[in-house]
């Protein structure tokens, strides 16, 4: 089944949301609810990864990075001129949670970044070991 701007709109700003934001000071734009889809944002930090890697059964993201991290760096808001270096991987988390209900399913595709940006991009999601 897939949701009408409606439907995602109350699954937003609804009673009980099930998208929300991270950071107080970045609430969900009127934007990112489009036609039949959510448009997620980046958050605020970077991790510089020594190895590409998906998490284990039992591992976060934040399990990754620990195991894995290089450096991390605090993202320019609004467009201000982050470089990401080619042939390195990164995670950058979103700047909204999901938590679905039961009787929902969620999809994503990354694929819009990857045209807009021309960089790899992968979803990753804690004690999920594959993406997208």
């Amino acid at each position: 089944m897939v949701l009408s701007n409606q439907e995602l709109e109350e699954l937003v700003r609804g009673k009980g949301p099930c998208i929300m934001p991270v950071y107080p000071d970045m609430p969900i734009g009127e934007n990112q609810v489009q036609a039949a889809s959510f448009d997620f944002r980046i958050g605020k930090k970077a991790y510089c990864l020594r190895t590409a890697s998906l998490p284990r059964r039992n591992e976060s993201i934040e399990d990754l990075v620990k195991k894995y991290g290089r450096y991390s760096f605090d993202l320019k808001q609004g467009g201000g001129g982050n470089v990401l270096e080619r042939g390195l991987c990164y995670i950058i988390p979103l700047a909204e949670s999901v938590a679905l209900f039961s009787d929902l399913k969620g999809k994503v595709s990354p694929k819009s970044s990857i045209g807009r940006s021309d960089i790899f991009c992968r979803v990753l999601i804690d004690r999920f070991p594959y993406y997208d």
